[in-house]
């Protein structure tokens, strides 16, 4: 929500961070504050957000909100899920490729709590299974990633 994005800017500069992430985190802030307040920068609540409705079910009135978008950014499981019809398949799938469909840049940025997982380097999902063992990774909200389809 806009709330939720104006508190998210508002932690970036507020300076709680690590020394290492200070000063990065609070000029992202600061940029996204800017492009925020003038409009180049835009969130999209919308119903269907929460809906079980796909990315390419967009109604008309987001894909209106979308229209001339230099980027569009999802957040979270579900909305990636959204994006790539929730399919499990290979994870080495490009995201890019599962996404062609949605005629804007898109940025997906998640913390993996379900199955589908894409855009993996060959043999990464192996070795995360050797790894964890009878714990499934995909699922435990320990590793995200953040994609991009141009």
């Amino acid at each position: 929500t806009p709330r939720d994005f104006r508190n998210f800017i508002e932690l970036l500069e507020s300076g709680t961070f690590d020394d290492d992430i200070h000063g990065p985190a609070k000029a992202w802030g600061g940029r996204l504050r800017a492009a925020f307040s003038v409009g180049a920068l835009r969130v999209a609540p919308d119903f269907f957000w929460t809906s079980a409705r796909w990315l390419n079910q967009l109604p008309p009135r987001l894909q209106a909100t979308f229209d001339g978008a230099r980027l569009v950014i999802l957040k979270g499981d579900a909305n990636y899920r959204r994006s790539t019809f929730d399919t499990v398949t290979a994870p080495d799938t490009r995201y890019q490729d599962l996404t062609a469909y949605f005629p804007h840049p898109l940025l997906a940025i998640r913390t993996l709590k379900s199955d589908p997982v894409f855009g993996l380097d060959a043999g990464h999902a192996a070795r995360l299974d050797a790894q964890h063992g009878a714990q499934n990774w995909r699922v435990i909200g320990k590793y995200g990633v953040i994609q991009f389809k141009a």
